[in-house]
């Protein structure tokens, strides 16, 4: 019996364009015009529209290497598209309430990703979140994910390091389509 397909993952439009937006504020609109002569169409989403993941990659990807050249070229590119993510997230309206809500500790951190689940549930379709707590040590799982291994790696360390862990509290492990996060240094 051949393995049952996974559906697509997506994630709403208005989370792909916060990156096209932050783009625009940062660079201007030439930019954008280069990011979609380099995308192949347009890049404009309705905000509850869903959009493939792997588009909202792509987007990224485009938008680090127009704002920052020399971080698409280097090795750890998908660890700095992560960076941008979070980056980006941040400065949305749900991100700006989601991470004013704890203080900016490791504890606050932590009790945040405790609650990951739900957040990544409000944003994503087609894939499981879940965190586990094991003597200090955070462990995120996403299944059925189309994002590269190490572009959360980084997305959750710069979110680590905002709120006072040090960097290289996160490692990442893939199984198939399924990826896990480990963080450590509370």
């Amino acid at each position: 019996m051949p393995p049952i397909k996974k559906p697509t993952p997506t994630l709403k439009g208005l989370f792909v364009n916060s990156h096209i937006n932050r783009l625009r504020e940062k660079k201007g609109e030439e930019a954008v015009k280069e990011l979609e002569r380099r995308y192949g169409s347009r890049v404009v989403f309705k905000n509850l529209e869903e959009i493939p993941v792997r588009e909202e990659v792509r987007i990224i990807e485009l938008c680090l290497a127009l704002s920052n050249p020399a971080a698409a070229a280097a090795p750890d590119a998908t660890e700095l598209a992560g960076r941008l993510h979070y980056e980006n997230f941040s400065q949305t309206g749900l991100g700006q309430v989601l991470l004013s809500s704890m203080p900016h500790t490791p504890q606050g951190f932590k009790t945040l990703v405790l609650n990951s689940g739900s957040i990544g549930r409000s944003v994503f379709k087609h894939t499981n979140f879940s965190t586990t707590e094991n003597n200090g040590t955070l462990v995120v799982t996403m299944e059925n994910t189309d994002y590269p291994l190490k572009h959360f790696e980084g997305f959750f360390s710069a979110w680590a390091e905002q709120y006072g862990l040090q960097p290289g509290s996160v490692s990442s492990k893939a199984e198939g389509t399924t990826h896990r996060y480990t963080i450590s240094g509370f």
